[in-house]
């Protein structure tokens, strides 16, 4: 998987999914804006709603929120689930909708404003290290497509 950062010509590219949050507010409706975004933030945004001391502080709180989730929807757990407010259903659809396109492999690039990690393995023992969400991200789908495939 390549985690690219955003440039034109990505958005729209066979393979690639924009994954992080708009920039521009105009985005904010259109494609750019497809719900996967990190909530938390250390930079002030109108398009989070967390926000956090730093990146390091910003990356761990969206791996737990992320994994709470991806835990609920593993354990199809309607009791919590219906506990979460609209965006975060929706977040969850949308994780669900990544989730069985990389495991079609219909996806083999997540798109953000963050880094460039060509080749990127969720096998790597990165945890902590990561520097963009989209990393987390994969990795929670993968993790999400082993779980369900075991239960």
């Amino acid at each position: 998987m390549d985690i690219l950062k955003y440039r034109d010509g990505l958005i729209g590219k066979e393979g690639a999914v924009y994954v992080g949050r708009p920039k521009k507010y105009e985005y904010k409706e259109g494609e750019l804006l497809i719900g996967l975004g990190n909530p938390f933030s250390w930079k002030q945004s109108q398009f989070v709603k967390f926000q956090v001391k730093n990146l390091e502080e910003c990356l761990v709180q969206y791996r737990a929120w992320l994994y709470k989730l991806v835990k609920m929807l593993v354990n199809i757990d309607e009791e919590k689930i219906n506990t979460l407010s609209g965006w975060e259903v929706n977040y969850c659809h949308k994780f669900v909708d990544l989730a069985k396109a990389i495991e079609k492999a219909e996806v083999d690039s997540l798109v953000c404003w963050c880094t460039n990690i060509k080749g990127y393995s969720h096998e790597l023992d990165d945890k902590g290290k990561e520097v963009c969400h989209a990393q987390i991200l994969y990795k929670a789908c993968i993790w999400y497509n082993q779980a369900k495939v075991c239960s």
